[in-house]
This record gives structure tokens, C-alpha cells and sequence, in this order.
């Protein structure tokens, strides 16, 4: 009796497709998926010529086991990526730079901290170290940093309905990142305190600081001050951002005798809570300039 055997591209496609449902993961670079494919198919003897794991990958979205999508720019270079199986628009998203991972107002979706939904989802992708400024911080360079409109992001990219921006933030080794089930996965995203020092420092990426003032009123139950202040000093910024947040955290209702420990870091300089403001009021228990009316939508 003859011995059947699938043809080379048949044995190669139930082959990957045993390692992608053992790989666990639902979303693929072209060169992950080019490793995987080859680390199944090469071991596996064949009667005549091996396919090329290209040619795999292209019978395998001819099958529809994968799929392509095309996360377009119109400003960069488009980013392809293969999904395999449900995966959901977060974990594309979080896919799209490596070591990448979810922040900002997306972050304060994901711990249910916004009842807005941000109209992009944000991914930071760490810069590389960089050493410290020199010198003393002076009111003038404050002053300076904080005249203009906040710079935004324009890495924006588009899948489908769905826009992604894509954000070079400040090198943390990844402070206060952790992952997060959503869907069947687990996604990488900033934490509550790292998410709230993030919006406090770039108000703009959050809705403004009149939703930021809402998500710290959302975030009460959830803060803790000592992990607040531990990653504050983790990240290290340039500016006194520890004066806005207590201007948040205030504005919120934690009581003066919770926020000493932000109080003891010094209050040195006056300080801003959104950048470009015009005819905003000085807030005397922070030193804080803040807009006239956000009492008034806060409170």
C-alpha cells in the first residue's frame, strides 16, 4: 500500500498553524512570523523542494488562518502586521512599536478612570537615554517651556476607523508598566499612578486638563500617594510637576494632610498646569497657574 503524504505547502501550513496556537500570541511583525514559520518547518523532512517561509505565509492568508492588516500613514511609512485568530484594537495597538506599550488617556480607559472614550489610542515608545539637564531649573526657563501650545505627536497612523498615535515619551526603563488582560491577551500599560503623573505632564494627550481634572476625581479610591511619589521620583522630570499634581489631587478632595509628602519636595517656583494659557490664575497653596474657570467644571 502507497504511503500518502501532503504536498510540501499542505504539511508546512498544519505545521505553523500548530505553533502559532502554541505560541499564544494573536499579532505578528513579518519577521516574528518569518522566525516562527521557519522554526516550524525547517526541522520537518520533506519529499522534494521546501517552500520558502514567504511563500508559507502567503498560503496561509489565501486560507485565511492569517490575516494582513496594513496600519496606514499618510506622513510615514505604513506598518504591516499578520493576526491570527480574535485579537483586539488595544493589542494591535500595542503592537505597533516594540517594547512599546499603552498610555495616557488610553490608559485611563483601560482602569476605567474616563467614562470619554480618547479618540486615538496612545503608544509610547521610550526614547533612549539621555543625560540629565545641567545647571539649576530657573523661573524664566519655566516660563519659556510653558508660553506655547503643547507640541503633539505626529505619528499618527490609521487602521480602519481606528487612529493610533504614537508617542516618544521620556526614557523611564519603563516605570510603572504593567500588563493588563484585555480580550484573550495580556496588554502592556501604564499603571494608575504612572498614568496620572503622564497626564499631568502632558495634559493635551488626555482630552485637556478639564478631563484630567475629572479622571483624578474618578481616580480617588485608586491613588496612593506613597506609589504616586515613588514613581514621580523614578522618572526624574526636569520640571516640578509634583506641584500639579497636588493641584489635581486637591482639586479631587484629598485632604492637605495626605499630599505633605508631595508638599515636601519643595515648592521653589511657580509652576504651570496646562501650557499656552491665557489670563490664568495663580494658585496660592501650589504655586500653580491654572485656567480661571476649572474650579468652576471641577468642582
Amino acid at each position: 500500500m502507497t504511503e500518502f503524504r501532503l504536498p510540501p505547502f499542505e504539511t508546512a501550513a498544519l505545521l505553523v498553524k500548530d505553533k502559532l496556537r502554541a505560541s499564544g500570541l494573536g499579532i505578528f511583525s513579518l519577521s516574528a512570523l518569518r522566525c516562527l514559520v521557519d522554526a516550524a518547518i525547517t526541522p520537518w523532512p520533506y519529499d522534494g523542494r521546501r517552500p520558502s517561509s514567504s511563500q508559507v505565509i502567503e498560503k496561509l492568508i489565501e486560507e485565511k488562518v492569517i490575516r494582513h492588516l496594513i496600519v496606514k500613514s499618510h506622513g510615514y511609512t505604513d506598518i504591516s502586521r499578520y493576526a491570527f485568530g480574535s485579537i483586539s484594537i488595544m493589542e494591535l495597538a500595542a503592537s505597533l512599536k516594540s517594547n512599546a506599550y499603552l498610555s495616557h488617556w488610553s490608559a485611563a480607559n483601560i482602569h476605567s478612570l474616563s467614562q470619554l472614550r480618547s479618540p486615538t489610542i496612545y503608544v509610547n515608545k521610550e526614547q533612549s537615554k539621555k543625560p540629565p539637564p545641567k545647571g539649576p531649573l530657573s523661573q524664566a526657563a519655566i516660563d519659556r517651556a510653558f508660553a506655547n501650545r503643547q507640541r503633539r505627536s505626529k505619528f499618527v497612523f490609521e487602521y480602519e476607523a481606528q487612529t493610533f498615535t504614537i508617542l516618544n515619551g521620556k526614557h523611564t526603563e519603563h516605570s510603572g508598566v504593567i500588563e493588563v488582560p484585555i480580550g484573550s491577551r495580556d496588554i502592556r500599560v501604564t499603571n494608575v499612578p504612572r498614568t496620572l503623573i503622564d497626564i499631568t505632564v502632558r495634559p493635551g494627550y488626555a482630552g485637556g486638563v478639564t478631563h484630567v481634572a475629572e479622571v483624578f476625581r474618578s481616580a480617588v479610591d485608586k491613588i496612593d500617594i506613597d506609589a504616586l511619589l515613588q514613581t514621580l521620583q523614578d522618572i526624574d522630570h526636569k520640571y516640578p510637576f509634583h506641584q500639579a499634581l497636588g493641584y489635581y489631587l486637591t482639586l479631587a478632595g484629598i485632604p492637605q494632610s495626605q499630599l505633605a509628602p508631595l508638599r515636601a519636595i519643595g515648592i521653589k517656583h511657580k509652576f504651570y498646569l496646562d501650557y499656552g494659557m491665557s489670563n490664568p490664575r495663580l494658585d496660592d497653596t501650589w504655586q500653580v497657574y491654572v485656567p480661571a474657570d476649572l474650579t468652576k467644571v471641577a468642582s
